[in-house]
């Protein structure tokens, strides 16, 4: 490719993360976190 080209592609979620892992899910209580932190319905922490 020629810089300033663009492409498009198409991947299956396994392919650009991984295969789905529940040994990667920590469950943390909100005491955890500081006061007036908004609870949405999804946050992820990628680290």
């Amino acid at each position: 490719m020629i810089i300033g080209t663009k492409k498009q592609l198409k991947l299956e979620a396994k392919d650009g993360y991984g295969e789905y892992n529940d040994d990667a899910i920590q469950a943390v209580g909100k005491e955890n976190f500081p006061e007036g932190f908004y609870f949405g319905s999804w946050y992820g922490i990628y680290g």
